[in-house]
Parts: structure tokens; sequence; C-alpha cells
């Protein structure tokens, strides 16, 4: 999957992308507005949230928890290797492209796709069309450029009709990240995104915060909770537990939210950024500690890939054309506190965990 320079989060390295011995796995999008401007409000976080679920659904992927915030977004997602999707591509049928068609348009534009189909092949010499037309269909499925471009670019014309806007709305292509679908590092990728809107002193407490995945799954939509459980149960996460229910998945969840979210304090005890909810875990307030999700890190967005280091390796080698001739390993252990032997594949040095942001 090549990208020109300009479409590169970073100029000499490829978008990173499931495989391997793996079928499926889980991906950090990002993206910003242009000149980062706060754009958002209620009713654009609502539609965005309605268009990235309607969205996965017609593409046949799985959100595992997302964030929207007045000027950005993150996803968390789960993708098929590029194998994978060729073979899921080729079993869609007719029907389901038109089913999914009805979950994520409108009805003028299934009305209007079931006549062209219908022209096409009632018209001597253009049946053909009618095959291409499902083609092109079957090839937005199980592919992430396909999906965030049906995502942004909807979303885009949405916004500037409502605005009476003209021009790009997002700052340029997505970043992503490929995160290792099991373990702490898909905990705290989720995590690291639900926890967003404290980052930003939005809400104490992301249960608050109504567009992100986990108060979704509080607030009982179906696809959130199946997302934060799917979290959870793959996550051994500080409890090594075992897999849980929808409940017992979002008190576990909520658990590590506690503490991963906790208070960052100096050397002297005093709070130098608050966590949320007050009771933050077991751990000792008097202990000088640096919660690791209480400020904004950069090895979720800009480490390419993230994860143990075995996974970062088979990463490295499936796509060591992208790197360097010097480089003779992939994995490059996280920095700046304890991330249980978590790894990426860049060696980030410059304002990686910053006093704020988000």
């Amino acid at each position: 999957m090549n990208a020109t320079t300009a479409e590169r989060p970073f100029p000499t390295y490829k978008r990173f992308l499931p495989g391997g011995t793996s079928s499926w796995g889980v991906m950090h999008v990002v993206n910003r507005t242009a000149g980062g401007l706060m754009l958002f409000g209620d009713k654009e976080k609502d539609y965005f949230r309605s268009l990235i679920f309607r969205a996965a659904e017609f593409c046949g992927l799985e959100v595992l928890t997302w964030t929207c915030l007045d000027n950005h977004f993150h996803i968390c997602i789960n993708v098929p290797s590029v194998e994978e999707a060729a073979r899921l591509r080729a079993t869609v049928t007719e029907e389901e492209i038109l089913e999914r068609l009805r979950n994520c348009y409108t009805a003028t534009f299934l009305k209007d796709t079931k006549q062209r189909l219908a022209k096409f092949r009632s018209t001597p010499g253009k049946e053909a069309l009618a095959d291409d037309m499902l083609r092109r269909f079957r090839a937005q499925m199980y592919d992430i450029s396909a999906y965030m471009h049906i995502v942004q670019r909807r979303f885009s014309g949405w916004f500037n009709d409502c605005h009476n806007r003209k021009g790009t709305l997002w700052q340029g292509r997505f970043r992503s990240t490929l995160v290792e679908s099991s373990g702490e590092a898909l905990l705290k990728t989720a995590a690291y995104i639900d926890l967003n809107a404290v980052r930003a002193k939005i809400v104490t407490d992301p249960k608050d915060y109504p567009w992100c995945g986990y108060a979704e799954a509080l607030a009982g939509k179906a696809d959130a909770r199946a997302g934060i459980t799917s979290v959870a149960n793959a996550s051994s996460g500080p409890d090594h537990a075992g897999p849980a229910d929808a409940e017992n998945a979002l008190r576990r969840y909520r658990s590590w939210l506690l503490e991963l979210g906790a208070p960052v304090l100096d050397e002297t005890g005093q709070t130098v950024r608050p966590g949320f909810a007050s009771s933050s875990g077991s751990s000792d307030a008097r202990r000088p500690r640096r919660a690791l999700l209480s400020t904004r890190v950069r090895y979720f967005t800009a480490s390419l890939a993230i994860g143990t280091r075995a996974f970062c390796e088979e990463v490295y080698h499936r796509y060591r054309s992208s790197f360097g001739p010097k480089r003779q390993s992939g994995a490059r252990p996280l920095g700046h506190g304890d991330w249980g032997g978590l790894c990426g594949l860049r060696d980030l040095r410059k304002n990686v965990v910053p006093v704020t942001g988000v």
C-alpha cells in the first residue's frame, strides 16, 4: 500500500497494516481539523459518532473505542490483514452489499443504486457495468483507507453544508499506528483514547464525556459495549483476569482507567495534574508518581506500531524495506515511565510526554 510523501505522517514510512500470522489486527487512527481550529460542537460530534459506526458496518470493520473533541478525533478499530480482506470481499453477495448500503447511506442513494443496476442489466452491451458497480462497492470493504475516506469525506461534506463553508476540513491524511491486538498495548491505547477529554480538562471522569466509547458503553449503546468488552477481554490488565461479560468487562476496564488516569504528583507529593474520580486506584497518594496516561503521549500516535518486543520485531521484518539499510532491529522500548515492556518502531525523542495537551 504505497503513499506519496505528502500523504505520509512520516515521510520515510508506509502505513503499517495487520498481517503476518494474524488475520485481523488493531489500528489507532487520528486526525485534526486544518489549523487545529475548534470547529466541533455537540451536533458535529453526534453526527461524527453516527458516521463512524455506520461506515464501519458498511466496511465490515469493528470500532473498539473512539472519541471526538473540538478539533480532533481518535478511533481504535479492528481491521483484517490485506490477505484476509481480499478473501472476505470475494464472499460479499449483491444482497449483502445492498443491505450494507441501506445501513450507511440514504434511502435515495440506495434507490438510485438499485435503479442503475437494473438499467445496466436490461440494456444490451451494458451488463458488465452492473458488475463493475458492485466491484467498486466491494473494494471499499475491509479496508482502513477506504473506511477513513468515507468517514472524512462524508463528514466534511455534511459539515460544510451545515456551516455554509467550502474547502478542506482536515489537516491532511489520517495518521495511524498498528497496535498489538492483545495485552497491554491494546489496553493502554484504548484507555489513552477514552481519557482524552480528561486530559483536556473538559471533564474529570471519562464517563461524563458523551463522545467516547467508554461513556457510550456505560450508557448502554450496544456497539460501544461490544467494543469495550472486546478490549477488556483481549487485554490482560493488571489483574490478568479471564473473559468477562459486558458488565464485568466495564467494571474491569474502569479499574484500569482509574490507575492509568491517576494524578501526577511531584517529588514532594503535591499534585501537578489531577487525575479523575478522586479515588484513583490503590496507589499511595503520598508516593511521587507520574501516571502514564494523564498527559499527552506521542507513542500512541507516532510509533508506527506499538506492542511487545516480539510484535514490533515481526512488523519490522514485514516492512523491512521501509527502513534504512543501517537499521538492524525494529523494537524500540518506550521511555518516560514503566510501560511494562512495551515497544514502538520509532525512537521518539522530542516532546514525547509534554506537561499538557491531548
